[in-house]
């Protein structure tokens, strides 16, 4: 589970990568997160809202 949940959130960030351009970022997700599409959106939402 928690392999699906990093690899979850690297998809993620690769995916919103050219906006946000040079950026560290520390995910820290809840007890209980269950990687998935609803996940993913969740995640490039927050990304999306990071743009410089």
């Amino acid at each position: 589970m928690r392999n699906r949940i990093k690899r979850c959130i690297r998809e993620a960030f690769r995916l919103e990568q050219a906006r946000l351009g040079a950026l560290d970022v520390l995910v820290r997700p809840p007890y209980g997160a269950t990687p998935g599409a609803l996940m993913l959106a969740r995640l490039r939402e927050m990304f999306s809202g990071l743009e410089r």
